[in-house]
């Protein structure tokens, strides 16, 4: 592949604010959480994630990626989604095995971004909840596990990042944007965990590639691949690498005429 210059689209505008000190719980703080059993075969229960799911996510929104209805999700479906949630807080993760956890973190992360828009609704998107609530959105302290409050940054960052060496893992987060691709139809699964985040890569590929068609020979990518490219840099993996195993096989035959690579990221809440 010919040289490839970069660049960033960013779809919306985010406003600066400043906010108030907030207390965040530390790297080394969440280290014990990092703690495993692989002779452990026990599996989560997430049959009340599933039931959420199951009854409100669609497939036929604007974007057409597969998200929510945030405005008319029901009363009753909001507090099946809070029971679920408390139940994965009261959950001692340190049990199980590394696939179990993996899954479990990723589930954890998620459910958090729906508990916090369900909140905040009506938002245009997930970032600009912080407007709202006065708190930088990555860090307000929204999941208590084993006595430790966490954030999403403490999720993605002090645990995923730090203990899962996948950069897969960014695909499976998801903030319900529009470039956040499609919400995934089933929770992610400790037994399953390698299949269905290769499945959601390919999705998300996908989706992006066909939303935003490149124009002669530039290659527009999410621009995730750029925040976190030290992610499979340092596994020695190289972007060739994840293009020819990702891409759609209509476009690899085009990446010998690639000379410019752009990224973008479509913040918009993908909802109706």
């Amino acid at each position: 592949m010919m040289r490839l210059l970069l660049s960033t689209l960013c779809l919306l505008l985010l406003p600066m604010a400043a906010f108030a000190k907030t207390e965040i719980t530390t790297k080394e703080q969440i280290t014990p959480l990092l703690a495993s059993d692989n002779s452990n075969i026990a599996v989560i229960d997430y049959s009340l994630y599933q039931q959420f799911l199951q009854k409100n996510r669609k497939n036929n929104l604007p974007s057409g990626v597969a998200g929510f209805d945030y405005a008319n999700i029901s009363a009753s479906d909001k507090a099946l989604l809070k029971q679920h949630f408390n139940k994965m807080q009261a959950v001692n993760i340190t049990q199980y095995n590394d696939d179990e956890q993996l899954a479990f973190w990723l589930n954890m992360y998620n459910v958090i971004v729906l508990d916090m828009i369900l909140e905040f609704h009506p938002i245009k998107a997930f970032a600009l909840i912080e407007v709202k609530s006065e708190q930088p959105v990555w860090k307000m302290q929204r999941a208590e596990m084993m006595g430790l409050p966490l954030s999403l940054d403490n999720i993605q960052h002090d645990i995923l990042r730090e203990k899962f060496n996948d950069w897969r893992i960014l695909n499976g987060l998801n903030i319900a944007a529009v470039s956040s691709g499609p919400w995934q139809e089933k929770p992610f699964i400790g037994k399953d965990i390698t299949a269905q985040l290769d499945a959601h890569t390919k999705q998300l590929f996908t989706y992006e590639l066909t939303a935003n068609m490149p124009e002669k020979n530039i290659l527009r990518l999410i621009a995730g691949l750029q925040w976190y490219a030290t992610d499979f840099i340092d596994a020695g993996i190289t972007l060739d690498d994840i293009l020819q195993q990702y891409l759609p096989d209509n476009l690899k035959q085009q990446l010998s005429n690639v000379q410019e690579i752009e990224y973008f990221y479509d913040w918009r809440l993908n909802q109706p």
